[in-house]
């Protein structure tokens, strides 16, 4: 429950009907989609909030009470002849047991009152992302089709729906009927329309939207649109001739002629739902055609009247949408974040949405430079991004929706950790804290180091790291390696196994490869895959016939290098050879080097793997990779492993320089720019068949 008052809800909530009025009529009848439907959901979702919780407030006209929008007046319009509704959204299968929960106790009600044992089962179609639309026939004759519109009337758009190839003009049967489906386009058939038109369109939906409200109907005609049918309205069929299920209906349509939804499934219960649930998430993305949920619906018609509708949904469906990845929240606070390098990033603190599967309380702002480009205020109402394995981000402010108290965010000019000064050096975005002792830099420091991408130490959590750091124990990586078993036993909740596992784990630590070494010092601008390629460069240079060296060894060798030797390395750049040079000649960094070699490290060198059994030899060889998205058989250090193996090298950006991209579920921006340069997409399905499972 939200902590407004009255007045405030009242207000918050005027300004939310307001946009989504603005959003629906642009989504609806203009076919233009101002922001993503998942950013349109999350504010429907915070408005039925407010509403729940000031009910007083709920109006006739709210975009909660109603269906679709305004028509347009552009078509001529027909009252339908039985009233359409909308589906009552659901974002998790938790709130799909909540729905049974509420329709179980209606189904009961009327099994007792018909004094007869009668269970049901449920009914799961994909939730096609395109047009509703609603279809006439009389005596076996398509009379006209209708937009949904405002749920009593939709727009006459026959002239463009008679050209769609698998809709019949005559029925097998002389029947008259209504019945509603959903006008949807393919993702080839959009692509190629997109290539070859002038007309562009976002994405298949608002295309197919589009192409139906054509006026001429010999575009539509080359477009190839498609139509599933699955609910059915007034008709004149004899009630004993009628189907008694959906599953038994979606026959019966088809029988008639009508294309019916490709996929469901008549399940019994939850548990089955949710299988299907997760299982089609992970593929939908090599489906021919969008969808972005799927429908549950009680299979038996029986029970249909007593579950009855609200004033705008049906109770007997629901829809149970895919995460997004992207949603709306308002900003509560703007919090600066303190990290190993210094780099102060402002860090909005959001009103918790549910996005991309998690729950997102916070998103980053990334520098003061960004926050004044957008204009990002505490109390804006912003779209936030969040794909795979990428942090939230702020994208957009929604100006409509700021509050008149909103003012301008003033960037700290010092550190708000340790009071110091910061500097924003010429040319770049980051400002940073430049004192030596800030304890959220060391803190930062500590945690990369302890990662498991670098040195890979179990039990140093950040608030493990602050307690030892609090305590004195430790004031750089290298005192970890010190720490013994008198340190850490009066602790709070240091027992003798946690005590032991965590000294085991350092201990373990100690034989570690050179580049999870070299990543783990944080040296600024080297990354994951440049300190492989600067390992690999010194083994083969500096300490060949080697199989391992000490850190003082490393020590001693990089500091007799300078930058041209450096910038020599495949993949490093000046400005990387620049900061491997000064780190390397620092009094500090051969003070730290010497630490780790005193406690006993040993850095093993790398060696020239051969590919993996069962792996197609050199299909990553000498390759540029880069990774977007998540698979289902693949975690993201698999990958890596797999094109590493193979001789192949993986990038954190798309370039002209990029040979693949592989490709996941919820990709970001890379996507876009390896279409852009041209380079060959690898989905999961190919990728399996090149390295095998």
């Amino acid at each position: 429950m939200s902590k407004i008052t009255h007045q405030e809800a009242e207000s918050r909530i005027k300004n939310l009907r307001a946009e989504l009025d603005k959003w629906n009529y642009h989504y609806f009848t203009l076919n233009e989609e101002l922001f993503p439907e998942s950013a349109r959901d999350s504010l429907k979702r915070e408005l039925l909030d407010l509403e729940a919780e000031f009910p007083d407030l709920v109006t006739p006209d709210s975009p909660t009470q109603r269906v679709g929008a305004k028509l347009s007046g552009r078509l001529p319009k027909f009252a339908h002849l039985s009233r359409k509704y909308s589906l009552e959204d659901a974002f998790s299968v938790e709130e799909v047991e909540d729905w049974q929960n509420r329709i179980k106790k209606l189904i009961n009600t009327e099994i007792e009152d018909n004094k007869k044992a009668q269970t049901w089962t449920y009914l799961l179609e994909y939730k096609l992302d395109g047009l509703n639309l609603t279809i006439h026939y009389e005596q076996g004759r398509f009379v006209r089709a209708l937009t949904r519109g405002d749920g009593y009337a939709g727009e006459d758009v026959s002239h463009t729906i008679r050209t769609i190839r698998a809709l019949p003009l005559t029925l097998s049967r002389p029947v008259t009927i209504e019945v509603t489906g959903e006008v949807y386009l393919e993702k080839a058939d959009f692509l190629q329309m997109n290539e070859l038109e002038a007309e562009q369109f976002a994405n298949p939906r608002n295309a197919a939207a589009g192409t139906v409200r054509q006026l001429d109907p010999q575009i539509a005609a080359s477009r190839n649109l498609k139509l599933a049918c699955y609910s059915l309205g007034q008709t004149d069929i004899e009630a004993a001739e009628l189907p008694k299920t959906q599953a038994e209906l979606l026959v019966f349509l088809a029988e008639l002629g009508l294309p019916v939804t490709p996929t469901y499934w008549q399940l019994n219960t939850i548990a089955e739902i949710a299988k299907i649930y997760q299982e089609t998430n992970k593929i939908r993305a090599d489906l021919p055609f969008d969808i972005d949920g799927l429908v549950v619906k009680v299979n038996e018609f029986a029970f249909y009247p007593s579950l009855g509708a609200t004033a705008k949904t049906v109770r007997h469906a629901i829809a149970l949408k895919f995460p997004a990845t992207k949603a709306s929240s308002e900003i509560l606070d703007i919090q600066i974040q303190v990290g190993r390098t210094g780099a102060l990033t402002p860090v909005a603190h959001l009103r918790p949405v549910f996005v991309d599967g998690s729950t997102v309380a916070r998103a980053t702002l990334h520098n003061e430079d960004e926050i004044a480009r957008k204009d990002v205020r505490i109390g804006d109402t912003v779209i936030i991004h969040k794909a795979g394995d990428i942090i939230p981000e702020v994208v957009e402010v929604l100006f409509d929706l700021r509050p008149k108290t909103a003012m301008p965010y003033v960037f700290p000019l010092i550190c708000p950790n340790c009071g110091s000064e910061t500097i924003k050096p010429e040319g770049e975005a980051i400002r940073r804290c430049i004192a030596g002792n800030c304890s959220a830099k060391l803190i930062g420091e500590l945690s990369h180091f302890v990662a498991r991408t670098a040195m890979n130490i179990d039990g140093l959590g950040e608030k493990v790291l602050e307690l030892l750091l609090s305590e004195n124990l430790i004031h750089d990586v290298g005192d970890l390696y010190y720490l013994a078993v008198e340190n850490l036993a009066d602790l709070p909740n240091f027992k003798a196994k946690k005590i032991n596992n965590l000294l085991t784990a350092i201990a373990n630590s100690k034989q570690r490869k050179l580049y999870q070494l070299i990543f783990g010092l944080g040296i600024r601008h080297i990354g994951e895959q440049s300190a492989r390629d600067l390992a690999n460069y010194l083994a083969e240079s500096c300490f060949l016939g080697k199989q391992r060296i000490t850190p003082l060894e490393l020590a001693s060798t990089m500091r007799e290098l300078n930058a041209d030797f450096f910038n020599a390395i495949p993949g490093v750049g000046p400005k990387l050879a620049n900061s491997l040079a000064d780190w390397s000649t620092k009094t500090s960094t051969l003070e730290l080097l010497t630490k780790l070699d005193k406690a006993g490290l040993v850095l093993e060198l790398p060696e020239k793997l051969a590919p993996e059994a069962g792996a197609v030899a050199g299909f990553f060889a000498g390759k540029t990779v880069v990774i977007t998205g998540t698979m289902a058989n693949f975690d993201r250090n698999q990958l890596k492993e797999i094109v590493l193996k193979q001789g192949g090298k993986v990038s954190g950006s798309v370039s002209a320089k990029t040979d693949f991209l592989l490709l996941g579920e919820s990709p970001g921006s890379k996507l876009k720019d390896a279409e852009k340069y041209g380079v060959r997409i690898i989905e999961e399905a190919e990728l399996l068949n090149q390295v095998g499972k």
